[in-house]
Order: C-alpha cells, then sequence, then structure tokens
C-alpha cells in the first residue's frame, strides 16, 4: 500500500488531505483531516477506466477531488485539487527540514512489565524528543510494535520516491521461541537499535514533516501526547466524566504535581498499558486505574483549540467545543459499578484511593468546571490557544447536594 498526502491551508488552518491505495488490489480510501472522507472506500484498480476515478470532498465550502489515473500498464497517478488549485504532494516540496535538525531525539530507559491482562512481560521504550526550533521537550512511551506501525506508515509515504532507499532499516523482529525478550543484555541491545534508527530516520528529508513521526513523537500540531509511569496505587489526580465520543474521562484537577509532571487540567486519558479508552465508559477507565497491577502506564492527551482566526471553536456559546458544557450537571455524571461499565445519573458519585480495597465513600463538590485559556504547549505556532475545562479553586462545602461530582485517585 502506498500513501499521497496534501495539504491545503485555508485561514490559517492547515488540512491534510491523504489517499491510500494498493496498486496490486486497487483497494482505496482518503481522509480528510484524519478522518475518511465518505464514500472514498472503493477500488481503482490497474483495470479501471483511462478516465480514472475521482475522490470528491469539501472544505470549508471549497471543493475538492483526488484523482487517480493509470500511467502505463501497471503504474498510477495521484492527483489533488481544491478550489481549481493543484496541489502538490508534500514529499514533492522542498523539504521544511532540507539540511537542519528540527528535532533531538533520545531513549531515556525502557522498562518492562505486565500488561495488566496476562502473565506476558511488554517492553515500554521511553522516547525524549527536544523541538531545536523553541527548546520544547516532550516525553512519551512507545512499544517496539509502535516503532513498527511508524516504520510502516513513512514506507508508505515514500513508495515511489527517490528518497525510499535512504530510510534506515528497523531492527528485525526476533522469535520469542529462540529470543528470550524479557532478557536484560537484549533488552539493552535492542534499546541502542531503537536509538540509532531514530537518529538516522530523522534525518531523512521530509520524515521529520510527515504526521506519523509527529503522532510518534507526541507532537502534533493541536495534540500532545504524554505518558506517566504510575507505581503506586495513589495516582494523584481527580478524573470526570466527559460526553465527547472517544473521550470518557479527562482530568479534572491535579492534587499530586510531583507525581503528574507535565499533566493539566483538561488532559484526556487516552491509554492505559497501551489500550485505547475510547471504546471505555467512564467507570470503565475507573475500573482499570483502579485495579490494574503496578507499575502502569497511562497516555494523557492535550488538545489544542483551533487557530485565532477560527473564533467559533473558542466561542463559549458555540456548539464545537472541546466537551460540551462548560459546567457538569449531576445528570451527566456517572457511578462507579462494580457489576458494569455502563454509566448511570446518579445524585452521589463514589471516590475511591485507586487501592485494592471494596470500601468506597462519598465526596462531593460544588465546583462548577470552567473554560479557561491556559499556555501553547506542543504546538509549532503561536497562534493556537490551549482550551481545557479546568476548575475553579475548590470551596469549603457540606454534603448537601453538590453540583459536580469527581472520582479522585489521590
Amino acid at each position: 500500500q502506498l500513501t499521497r498526502t496534501w495539504n491545503y491551508i485555508r485561514g490559517g488552518v492547515v488540512h491534510v488531505i491523504s489517499v491510500y491505495h494498493d496498486p496490486l488490489t486497487g483497494v482505496r480510501s482518503a481522509m480528510l483531516n484524519h478522518e475518511e472522507i465518505p464514500g472514498s472506500l472503493g477500488n481503482s484498480s490497474m483495470f479501471m477506466e483511462n478516465s480514472g476515478h475521482r475522490i470528491l470532498f469539501s472544505i470549508r465550502g471549497v471543493s475538492g477531488y483526488i484523482e487517480i489515473k493509470k500511467v502505463g500498464w501497471f503504474g498510477f497517478d495521484y492527483e489533488c485539487i481544491v478550489g481549481g488549485e493543484k496541489l502538490v504532494e508534500l514529499t514533492q516540496k522542498i523539504s521544511q527540514s532540507q539540511g537542519e535538525e528540527v528535532y533531538d531525539i533520545k531513549i531515556a530507559e525502557h522498562r518492562s512489565g505486565s500488561d495488566g491482562y496476562s502473565e506476558d512481560m511488554i517492553t515500554w521504550y521511553l522516547i525524549e524528543t527536544t523541538r531545536l526550533a523553541d527548546g520544547y521537550t516532550n516525553t512519551v512511551h512507545r512499544r517496539f510494535k509502535d516503532f513498527v506501525n511508524l516504520n510502516s506508515d513513512i514506507r508508505q509515504h515514500f513508495k515511489g520516491h527517490h528518497l525510499l532507499s535512504s530510510l534506515p532499516s528497523l531492527p528485525e523482529r526476533k522469535s520469542k521461541m529462540m529470543t528470550d525478550h524479557n532478557d536484560p543484555a537484549f533488552l539493552t541491545e535492542r534499546e541502542t537499535q531503537l536509538q540509532t534508527y531514530l537518529t538516522s530516520l530523522i534525518r531523512v528529508p521530509h520524515v521529520s514533516d510527515l504526521t506519523s513521526t509527529k503522532a510518534f513523537l507526541g507532537l502534533m500540531e493541536k495534540v500532545r501526547e504524554t505518558s506517566l509511569v504510575f507505581t503506586t496505587q495513589t495516582i494523584g489526580i481527580t478524573l470526570i466524566p466527559c460526553d465527547s465520543p472517544g473521550t470518557p474521562a479527562v482530568i479534572g484537577f491535579i492534587q499530586n504535581p510531583d507525581s503528574c509532571m507535565g499533566l493539566l487540567a483538561g488532559d484526556i486519558v487516552s491509554k492505559i498499558n497501551g489500550n485505547a479508552t475510547g471504546s471505555l465508559t467512564f467507570n470503565g477507565v475507573v475500573r482499570m486505574l483502579k485495579h490494574l497491577p503496578r507499575p502502569i502506564v497511562v497516555h494523557f492527551v492535550q488538545a489544542l483549540a483551533c487557530p485565532e482566526s477560527d473564533r467559533s471553536f473558542r466561542d463559549k456559546d458555540a456548539k464545537q467545543t472541546p466537551w460540551k458544557g462548560d459546567v457538569l450537571s449531576s445528570s451527566e455524571t456517572a457511578t462507579f459499578d462494580d457489576e458494569a461499565d455502563e454509566a448511570r445519573p446518579v445524585e452521589h458519585l463514589p471516590s475511591f484511593s485507586a487501592d485494592n480495597s471494596d470500601t468506597v465513600g462519598f465526596v462531593e463538590s460544588s465546583t462548577p468546571v470552567q473554560k479557561q485559556p491556559a499556555a501553547v504547549t506542543g504546538d509549532q505556532s503561536s497562534t493556537y490557544t490551549s482550551f481545557r475545562d479546568t476548575p475553579s479553586p475548590r470551596p469549603n462545602t457540606s454534603p448537601s447536594g453538590g453540583e459536580n461530582e469527581y472520582v479522585s485517585f489521590s
């Protein structure tokens, strides 16, 4: 499969258009801003008509299309037209990073532990990335399979490009039947090999500009991803439910900043021990954090709002917000239920210390969650402002029907 990507800039916003195509089977699909374009899934094989196929889309009222045409017997040509303008494919441009280093990437350590679901051990590599343009540093944990996915994505982008041969080879996978993957010597050698791979990879023109690379490093234009290892039952954060699709829980406030370095109120709990939380309920996230054996690796996503030119995203009364409502009412909260992960409205929400005790207590708060601007983090442009749901200072309240409830992991 190969990938072709174009960027279209309108109103200061960069829109990413991608097509994915398997020249052998003809299966194709396309994405706009990382979401599938409706109707794009189809087949464009070597037997299609000479006129080619078009995938239609629209960007803020501007019509566009991706055109796939045959070239010779087995070749294909890809073009993207938006508003009558032919866009230049990303790898055909002069790389923004040509001749200069963009990132300093180091594998700070590796750590092995249980995945919490079986007796298998998994190894995490802590990737520490410094963006040289502004000195911003981000850390995120990745497994070897994440390196494999990165390598595959990048090779898809460079398929048919003269720079494909310049890409370094990923350290080979070794069978667990032949090699002990928990052997310290093996893990140290693999860490060294992966460091060499990343160092060589990031020096290839265009690689640092690719979405796949930025996502792997946790430094997307509008999203920052970071992760922490928690070794104790107490993790020092308070979660609140969120009704945005695929976002069951966000940080309400941080009670122990020393153990939660880099986290901010409003950050999304995205993965626990490498398992995505998007399909879980709020209670499902709570259960995992409470009961999985330590240490656990938790990934957090910090969403940055739209540019200043797109006022609707930042408007308090706009329909599109990071998560619905500036104040969470009691009808929007959920219980912690040991028998089911299904959320249901309650008047009180149990709080617990994330230990192995079955005892739960009740806490209440009349703290409204207010939307407040915060500092720009993990973005390449100063035109972005981060908006997160952060609680107001918590007043002393008596347990008499508070408006909001929180699950506390203090």
